[in-house]
């Protein structure tokens, strides 16, 4: 088991890293989050959710 005093840190600020990084920062942990694009990209990059995942 993780004790939530660990520093976690996470590459990538895409919608997977931002969204693992609020569930770990409400669950007590603290999350450093890392990003080398200067800005947000708007493109997609791919992102799905089927049906049977909603």
């Amino acid at each position: 088991m993780v004790s939530s005093q660990s520093r976690i840190g996470i590459i990538g600020a895409g919608t997977s890293g931002a969204y693992l990084a609020i569930l770990l920062i409400q669950q007590g942990f603290q999350v450093d989050l890392f990003e080398k694009a200067p800005y947000p990209r708007t493109d997609g990059c791919g992102i799905l959710i089927v049906q049977a995942g909603m």
